[in-house]
């Protein structure tokens, strides 16, 4: 970290921009993306991108002409350079008042996995959505798990009538199932945010796992449903000719 604002601050010593029109920062980029880094100046011949000073305090050099269109210069950063969520200080040069005389400028642009800003309100609005979904997912996982299963018996050990119940347990199953991939969706979208891949590939492998289970389950879920109704339907014509 004290390496990283040495060189920060180093470069920003031999390091100006154009002048004041000149661009300050870029944007926000999705991680793992080619990124269009551009400049304009009215006068210039050519601009150049030289260097690009990543987030873990790599430097990559570069020395490349942007393509030139007008007073409008543009240079496709590779996706293979843009893998670490972050600053990144974009620094280059070009001939300020068109007379070859090179001048050093540079702009910053951040980088994360969604491409969006980091804003407070955004932040909000997926905790918000996290804790309704929290509530009503423990609500369906409470009910499917509390609501009984068997058949109603007498004292003697024999079913005297068919629980209904087990319908509704059986339905919100799936539905808490649903809850909780949305869950881990969600909170797969807030890792994004944070400049820490571990965590997001933790939340990416576990959202991937219960995805592809979701087919499976769902054929074991219906066999369970059709044996249920199946017999169910044996029991209830057993106690309509019982005496």
């Amino acid at each position: 970290m004290i390496n990283k604002i040495l060189l920060t601050f180093i470069l920003g010593m031999f390091l100006t921009s154009f002048s004041s029109g000149a661009i300050q920062t870029l944007g926000t980029f999705e991680l793992n993306k080619d990124i269009v880094l551009v400049q304009t100046c009215d006068l210039c011949n050519y601009n150049n991108v030289s260097y690009v000073l990543l987030p873990n305090s790599t430097i990559i050099k570069i020395n490349s002409q942007m393509t030139k269109d007008g007073t409008f210069y543009n240079f496709t950063l590779d996706k293979l350079n843009v893998q670490v969520s972050g600053e990144y200080i974009i620094n280059g040069l070009g001939d300020l008042n068109g007379d070859g005389a090179n001048k050093t400028w540079n702009y910053n642009l951040f980088v994360n996995p969604l491409g969006d800003p980091i804003t407070v309100s955004t932040a909000l609005i997926y905790l918000v959505t996290l804790a309704g979904a929290l509530m009503v997912f423990s609500l369906s996982l409470y009910f499917s798990i509390m609501i009984p299963w068997v058949n109603k018996r007498g004292e003697e050990g024999k079913v005297i009538s068919v629980n209904k119940l087990k319908y509704i347990k059986l339905g919100l199953m799936p539905i808490s199932y649903a809850l909780f991939n949305w869950i881990l969706n969600i909170l797969l979208l807030l890792s994004r945010f944070l400049e820490n891949g571990v965590i997001n590939s933790f939340f990416s492998f576990m959202f991937t796992i219960f995805i592809n289970l979701a087919y499976p389950l769902a054929i074991v879920w219906g066999i369970i449903f059709m044996l249920a109704i199946k017999n169910d339907a044996k029991i209830s014509k057993t106690l309509r000719f019982r005496p």
